[in-house]
Formats: structure tokens, C-alpha cells, sequence
């Protein structure tokens, strides 16, 4: 039966999304056309428990416009790539164990009326429940820019279930990236933003979605 279903499912050409707002969350953070986006966390966790903590890391938020047209299709896979500047300060065996996490965020994410302490109206999802997925650069080729791919439907993650009640609503869904690298050496992560000056770099969500 599971194998007629399959075979009568009829798989659409993956949809490619650049986000239409992001955000670097960082007290220090001033212009949101930056290029780049920066995460780090504490070390030991990727999130603040309260907003003194909070200052000490970095997070990214990216919005996206979902394709209002895929409406009650089934998401089939989901992925978000990023890419991080060349040379990074961290090598491979560290970003396995500090790898970027993408975590659910709702609230308004704007770029112009952005100010830090907007971060603090947004609903962050701290727990693992919350987390989508994570993502980390399997090798380090010198000046070469490490791309990190993050599956987003892992087998706990929720992310199907955001998707769908989004394309419900306005087809908006917001991603926050955040990790537990810590800042102390300088070894974070510096990805390009949607300001990227090539596209080839900017973040992309890649969906695939099927219908019977």
C-alpha cells in the first residue's frame, strides 16, 4: 500500500527562496545591509536564559516568503544552506561539535524598524523541540568559502507542521540560526547575508513538495 502511495506521488522541482529580511541580533549590531551574519553562543549552550546572557551571544534571523502556492501539498524535504566566508577561524572537527542550529522564531522580523531590543519581543524556540535541525562544514579547503547544509526535517523537528500552518496564514516563516561556539578565540561563524554581493552565496531555503 505505503509503495502505490509512493509511486502515485507526483514530485515537484525544488523551490529555491532567498530570505526578504535578516537579521543579525547583536547589542553591537548596527547596519542590517551588513553582508554578512555572525552566530555564537556560550560555549557550553547557543541560547541566553535570560537577556544578560543573551547580549553575549550572536543570533541570525532570516524571513522567508513562502510559495503560498504549494498550500496543502506535502513537504517532502526541506533544507537551508548557507555559506561561510573562506578561512574561518574554527576547523572542521570544531563546527562538528559547535554546529549551527536552526530553531524556530516567531514575532515581527523587520529591517527597517529593527533595534536590538526587538530581539526580546520575538518568541525564540530555546528548547530541543525547537530545533529544526543542525548544520556543520564537513571540510576546510583553503580559500575556498565552506558551504553548511541543514536538513530541516529531521525526526523530531516540526518544521512541516510551521510550513504548513504558515502557507495558512500570510506565508510567512522566520529561522533563527544560532550555535554554542564560543567568541572568546574569535571562532565564530560569518556567513553572508541576502546582501551578499554574489547570489551564488546568499542563504537559500530549498523545498521540495509532492502531491498524490
Amino acid at each position: 500500500m505505503i509503495a502505490a502511495i509512493t509511486a502515485l506521488l507526483i514530485v515537484a522541482d525544488p523551490v529555491r527562496l532567498t530570505p526578504e529580511a535578516d537579521i543579525w541580533a547583536y547589542p553591537h549590531a548596527a547596519d542590517q545591509r551588513d553582508p554578512y551574519l555572525r552566530v555564537w553562543g556560550l560555549g557550553d549552550r547557543s541560547t541566553g536564559r535570560d537577556a544578560a546572557e543573551t547580549e553575549n551571544a550572536s543570533y541570525s534571523l532570516l524571513r522567508f516568503a513562502l510559495p503560498v502556492s504549494r498550500k496543502g501539498e506535502r513537504l517532502l524535504a526541506a533544507e537551508l544552506v548557507v555559506t561561510h566566508i573562506a578561512n574561518p577561524a574554527w576547523d572542521a572537527a570544531r563546527s562538528k561539535a559547535n554546529p549551527i542550529e536552526a530553531r524556530s522564531v516567531t514575532g515581527t522580523i523587520d529591517e527597517k524598524s529593527w533595534t536590538y531590543d526587538a530581539l526580546f519581543k520575538l518568541t525564540l524556540g530555546t528548547a530541543d523541540a525547537d530545533r529544526y535541525g543542525i548544520g556543520f562544514a564537513t571540510e576546510i579547503v583553503p580559500d575556498k568559502e565552506p558551504e553548511i547544509r541543514i536538513n530541516l526535517l529531521g525526526e523530531k523537528s516540526r518544521f512541516a507542521a510551521d510550513v504548513d500552518r504558515a502557507l495558512g496564514a500570510d506565508g510567512t516563516l522566520a529561522i533563527a540560526l544560532t550555535s554554542r561556539i564560543s567568541a572568546e578565540t574569535r571562532a565564530v561563524y560569518k556567513l553572508f547575508s541576502k546582501d551578499a554581493e554574489r547570489a551564488a552565496v546568499r542563504p537559500q531555503l530549498v523545498l521540495t513538495f509532492g502531491t498524490l
